[in-house]
């Protein structure tokens, strides 16, 4: 079921949730941009009326992305996640100003433990207090597998919490956690989560402040992800030798569909190093951002060969904002390659 694009007040929302619990086979509901021109206040009763109707549901997709709901907005819902924690896999809570404390909300829930579990207190948000139904007091985690929750102020401290959940996950396919603000400490317990789920395909981190110390975590764990198609790590503050710290981690990966290298400080060394560890190694990398970085006419060659040889010549995403030449000929030298390359695009 899909509700998304409308406004819908509290007394709207008890008259849906009435309709919505008589759905007896429901497994998806789409609830994102739901509450436009809503005042904040009204959030929270709302949600908990949809929640009431949802939560005996075996539900596999909850979408609740582009709600303003902040930490109140989400805290009247989240239990969904233990509720159906064996059902639910993909859940999607993008764009909704969360902050630190409701990344550690939605940890929590990961991780089995209701949001009564530790009151409005909030004494739990770091450590929790009760498991919700396991026979010795661990936590019984979700099997989501996939995870979004991108442009959501989780900062560093949101993001410490969800890597503590992520570690007790095996089921994650998925995790698109950009724009978040999250910064070199929290990035380096992100990437140290991921060995405890090797099934994972997808890994965007885009716009968060990753560093050489965190690209070093990340060149540790990706050898580990054998099924990974989509690794988005562009503006993420990494310098040219982080990059080919990442190459090197990636050499025999055969499996890549997109990556995304944008703005790392990439010179002409470390695009060889990305065309003979990345490129010919993944025959099906259909994508490839290296915008914003310091490519000159034989990184760019290098890269365009790769390509060609790997029979995916369109590849190469716009390079507008290439900082690589140093002169006019060198411009009108680099300009011709991306041009020969959109030539070659079919």
């Amino acid at each position: 079921m899909t509700f998304s694009g409308n406004s819908v007040s509290p007394a709207a929302a008890e008259a849906l949730a009435t309709e919505i619990g008589k759905q007896e086979t429901l497994t998806s509901i789409d609830l994102g941009d739901i509450f436009t021109a809503r005042m904040r206040e009204e959030i929270p009763p709302a949600m908990a009326a949809f929640y009431a109707a949802i939560k005996d549901k075996n539900l596999e997709s909850l979408i609740v992305e582009d709600n303003a709901f902040g930490p109140d907005g989400i805290k009247p819902f989240i239990d969904i996640l233990v509720d159906c924690k064996e059902s639910l896999k993909v859940f999607n809570c993008n764009n909704t100003g969360l902050s630190p404390e409701g990344g550690r909300i939605i940890a929590n829930a990961l991780l089995g433990y209701t949001v009564e579990s530790y009151g409005d207190a909030g004494e739990a948000l770091d450590t929790v207090l009760k498991a919700s139904d396991s026979a010795d007091g661990s936590p019984v985690p979700s099997n989501i597998e996939t995870f979004i929750v991108g442009r959501s102020r989780l900062e560093d401290g949101g993001a410490l919490a969800l890597s503590k959940a992520f570690s007790t996950m095996k089921s994650l396919v998925k995790i698109s956690i950009p724009q978040n603000g999250i910064n070199r400490e929290g990035m380096r317990a992100i990437a140290t989560s991921l060995a405890d789920n090797p099934l994972l395909e997808v890994l965007d981190v885009n716009d968060n402040n990753i560093g050489p110390e965190g690209a070093a975590v990340f060149a540790e764990i990706l050898p580990q992800l054998k099924k990974l198609r989509v690794l988005d790590l562009g503006d993420t503050m990494l310098e040219g030798e982080s990059i080919s710290v990442i190459a090197e981690a990636l050499k025999d990966h055969t499996t890549l569909e997109f990556v995304n290298f944008n703005y790392s400080e990439i010179d002409d060394d470390v695009a060889e190093e990305i065309a003979d560890k990345i490129i010919k190694n993944n025959k099906n990398l259909k994508t490839l951002w290296l915008d914003g970085n310091e490519l000159h006419t034989a990184g760019l060659k290098a890269i365009q060969d790769a390509l060609i040889e790997i029979g995916q010549p369109d590849a190469l995403q716009d390079m507008d904002e290439n900082e690589g030449s140093d002169s006019e000929d060198d411009t009108d030298e680099e300009e011709e390659l991306v041009q020969e390359m959109q030539d070659l695009k079919v």
